[in-house]
């Protein structure tokens, strides 16, 4: 861990004092309250983005995900693509479109380390027809109880938080 450089001398008070991340979500709890608690900070494409993190994102930012998708889309189809069809025996379209998993691979196959964003989201419901983020109230409700039910203790609000269900009533 950096303790200094030229122009900075580095402190962690919160490590001083043998504080793990348990221990502050622990903290921000008894004296704010769970809905306090706020879930971890990241980009709405991070490639380190857990499955409830996408459900999460599709309840709460439908439109970040679809630019997520979008964004995905575009890297592996555009002229740059590393997406190679001898590989996969199918299109980048093809695959995410109509197999129910994406192959294996040694090459990234999306914004997930190992696996499509767009595939995930085509397999698991989240998307229409034409890969936009379904919006309805019926729809967010399901991706917030899924958020919920996949969700760790260890990183953000109390999982009934996250759901939509008030604390006062889920308790």
């Amino acid at each position: 861990m950096l303790n200094a450089d030229a122009d900075f001398d580095f402190s962690y008070p919160l490590q001083l004092l043998g504080w793990i991340r348990e221990d502050c979500i622990d903290i921000i709890k008894q004296v704010l309250g769970s809905s306090y608690v706020p879930i971890k900070s990241a980009c709405f494409f991070c490639p380190a983005s857990k499955i409830w993190e996408l459900y999460w994102l599709a309840a709460h930012h439908p439109d970040l995900l679809d630019r997520a998708l979008l964004l995905e889309r575009n890297a592996l189809t555009g002229r740059h693509s590393r997406f190679d069809e001898i590989e996969f025996g199918a299109t980048w379209e093809e695959l995410v479109s109509n197999a129910d998993r994406f192959p294996s691979s040694n090459t990234t196959v999306g914004l997930g380390r190992n696996f499509a964003w767009n595939q995930w989201a085509r397999v698991n419901d989240v998307v229409d027809e034409a890969f936009r983020v379904r919006r309805s109230e019926a729809a967010r409700s399901r991706f917030r109880i899924r958020a919920a039910q996949l969700r760790k203790s260890d990183n953000a609000n109390d999982a009934r938080a996250i759901s939509g269900v008030p604390l006062a009533a889920a308790a």
